[in-house]
C-alpha cells in the first residue's frame, strides 16, 4: 500500500471539469422543484468534502478547463506540425 503523502509539503490538484462531468453522470434524477439539476454540483461538492476529510490537505486547487475555442486540444489540431492539420 502507498504511503500518504506529507501532509506540510502535499498539494492536491483536482481536475473540476473532469470531477464535474463524472458527477453529473454517476447521480441520476436530482433537480429543484422546477425542474434545474443539481445532480452535478451535489456530487462534485460531496467527492471535493471526501477528498478533504479523507487526505486532510494543506493545499488544494481545483482547476477548471478554459472554453473550447481557447483549449490545447483546438489550437493542436490547427496547427500546422500536428496531423490534424488540413488545409483548404
Amino acid at each position: 500500500m502507498a504511503q500518504r503523502p506529507d501532509p506540510d509539503r502535499a498539494v492536491y490538484l483536482v481536475d473540476g471539469s473532469n470531477t464535474l462531468y463524472r458527477a453529473f453522470y454517476a447521480i441520476r434524477g436530482l433537480s429543484t422543484s422546477k425542474g434545474l439539476p443539481t445532480n452535478a454540483i451535489y456530487g462534485f461538492t460531496s467527492m471535493l468534502r471526501k477528498l478533504i476529510r479523507e487526505h486532510e490537505p494543506r493545499f488544494l486547487g481545483v482547476a477548471f478547463d478554459l472554453a473550447a475555442p481557447k483549449c490545447l486540444r483546438s489550437w493542436w489540431f490547427k496547427s500546422p506540425t500536428s496531423k490534424g492539420y488540413a488545409v483548404s
